[in-house]
């Protein structure tokens, strides 16, 4: 005996999501990885490391360091969003959610 396919459904039975739904959805899933988000992973906190140096101005923005390490990730483009984002949002915002 075989089980059916819970992907084939009948074409009655298929209706679209409203608009407003998705949009709903959308916002619970964005807004609940902002608030309260604390870095958890050891890349996330070193990350935020090198954009809060570089935010203050203490580290090249080419060749980020901290203590003479240089970081994980590879080119300095997200390193240097996430300072500009720290300076240009740590007013209204914390900093890590900034990042």
């Amino acid at each position: 005996m075989q089980t059916p396919n819970p992907a084939i459904v009948a074409q009655h039975a298929v209706q679209r999501l409203p608009t407003w739904a998705m949009v709903c959805i959308c916002l619970v899933y964005v807004v609940t990885g902002l608030v309260n988000r604390d870095p958890w992973k050891t890349l996330d906190v070193s990350s935020f490391g090198y954009m809060w140096e570089l935010s203050q101005g203490h580290t090249e923005i080419w060749n980020p360091k901290i203590g003479g390490l240089t970081p994980d990730l590879q080119g300095p483009l997200a390193y240097a969003l996430g300072a500009g984002a720290i300076t240009l949002l740590s007013s209204w915002i914390p900093s890590d959610t900034a990042a």
